[in-house]
């Protein structure tokens, strides 16, 4: 049971989903994809060139296939890999595209602990002398005030904790997590904060976009730590993520463990393990609230996370007030450009003084190239 423990070992979990389970670390089995990765469009809102979709024409041409590990099952779009890791309370799983790895399905059911107070970790790195084999949450990052926006935030830096790679090969990174998006929820663990979070990252040169549920909540009072539970996510390539977002709720929503397992965490850890069924929450509900959220989600929201991408795509969008073209090119290209050009009254749409109707539907609209701006 050493590996099930989640970090190397040390880091112990406090809640998990009543319908999760795990019995090892090692991966849970891979299988390659045969669906083909997607290349971003130019329209920020577009299915981001995915190389097919289905005949319902909402699922981005994604099948699911049974994945059965004899004590959990998943419905995973077919020919993704999956790992799994902890058990229990500490269940984690990732289902990816090996051929885009920026399409992920993922649930953690404890992660953590880190930081809430930078006082805590100076004690911590002072004590252990900054060594993760001492204190093995030494290099977590600091969250305050805790929230479920600032653990987001903070994700890039514990994914790269020495802990993290330990418990989970290929831990998701999302680079840069930017929050477009934040909708309070009710808490699903007492004390806890929980929120549905759209974010834009970046995971090597690339940029991507999704929906994350995450439930924070203290540690112990005063001790300066925090775990984040019930961590749910699904992302895609940026511009993508619409084409397939049902096809990654509906995997997540299949998830199932057999009786057999659930009563073995039961017995293993019922103070805590009991504590979430008392409270009747399931992953399929958890899923929900993806689904729903996405489905909510504001046109304010979309043109934030459209500039978001841009950015990090070192991109900016103009276009004509005269005739509502818009044109996509090289971050600051067309100022520094713009006294040698014809088309000298372009405006940069991040920044622009529109109704927010007006900015989405430019911010979706076919977007010429840079070539075309003379």
């Amino acid at each position: 049971m050493e590996c099930s423990r989640w970090l190397a070992g040390l880091w112990l979990g406090l809640a998990a989903l009543v319908a999760a389970g795990s019995a090892g670390c090692e991966s849970a089995g891979a299988r390659r994809a045969t669906d083909g990765a997607s290349s971003d469009g130019n329209a920020a809102g577009g299915d981001g060139g995915s190389t097919g979709r289905d005949a319902a024409g909402a699922a981005g041409g994604l099948a699911l296939e049974l994945y059965d590990t004899g004590f959990y099952s998943l419905r995973k779009p077919k020919g993704w890999d999956v790992r799994t890791a902890g058990s229990c309370t500490t269940l984690a799983f990732v289902a990816r595209d090996p051929a885009q790895p920026l399409r992920q399905v993922f649930y953690f059911g404890t992660l953590g602990p880190f930081y809430r107070s930078a006082e805590r970790k100076q004690f911590d790195q002072t004590a252990a002398h900054g060594d993760p084999a001492i204190i093995p949450w030494v290099d977590a990052p600091v969250v305050t005030p805790l929230s479920p926006e600032g653990f987001v935030r903070a994700w890039p830096q514990l994914a790269r904790m020495h802990a993290a790679t330990a418990f989970m090969a290929d831990f998701p990174s999302m680079d840069e997590a930017q929050v477009v998006g934040s909708t309070a929820q009710p808490a699903l663990l007492p004390e806890g904060q929980t929120a549905l979070l759209r974010l834009v990252f970046r995971q090597g040169d690339a940029v991507g976009e999704g929906q994350l549920l995450a439930t924070v909540t203290p540690f112990m009072g005063s001790s300066g730590l925090a775990y984040a539970n019930l961590v749910l996510g699904a992302t895609a390539p940026a511009g993508g993520f619409e084409a397939i977002e049902a096809r990654l709720v509906e995997a997540l929503d299949s998830f199932a463990i057999t009786q057999g397992y659930f009563d073995f965490c039961l017995r293993q850890q019922q103070a805590a393990w009991g504590a979430v069924a008392a409270a009747g929450r399931t992953l399929s509900e958890a899923s929900d609230i993806v689904a729903e959220g996405w489905q909510a989600r504001s046109r304010a929201e979309d043109v934030t996370a459209y500039k978001g991408i841009d950015a990090y795509r070192g991109e900016e969008r103009l276009y004509d007030p005269t005739t509502g073209t818009v044109y996509l090119a090289d971050a600051g290209w067309y100022e520094q450009h713009r006294d040698a050009l014809e088309f000298k009254g372009l405006e940069a749409l991040d920044g622009a003084s529109l109704p927010t109707e007006t900015l989405w539907s430019l911010y979706r609209a076919p977007a010429r190239p840079q070539s075309e701006i003379h």
